[in-house]
């Protein structure tokens, strides 16, 4: 079975809510890329706004890339060890990682 992975990372603002140079953010994407290449066959990547709901009760927005990835349904182990990889690249408390069964073929 194949299975469509989605992989959510902020990529604007670090756990402790410090801002994250353009710079140092886009040299971690590239290193994402990377990983994920060596990881897989293939993947796409977009630039998303994410947001959520702080403790505080206050809607929190940043910046965040999309990743999305075909693969087989046994490579759950290696999507979560690249979000892992962006999680402490981008140093964020978590990074939200999709999962959805997909029919896939290359036309």
């Amino acid at each position: 079975m194949k299975v469509l992975y989605t992989v959510f990372v902020g990529t604007e603002r670090d756990r402790d809510g410090n801002y994250i140079p353009k710079s140092v953010s886009h040299c971690a994407i590239e290193d994402i890329k990377r990983e994920a290449g060596m990881l897989f066959d293939g993947f796409s990547i977009g630039y998303v706004v994410g947001g959520w709901v702080d403790p505080a009760g206050k809607l929190v927005t940043e910046h965040s890339i999309r990743m999305e990835i075909v693969a087989d349904s046994d490579k759950l182990a290696r999507v979560r060890s690249l979000a892992g990889f962006a999680k402490e690249l981008l140093k964020q408390n978590w990074v939200m990682v999709l999962q959805q069964a997909v029919h896939f073929e290359m036309v």
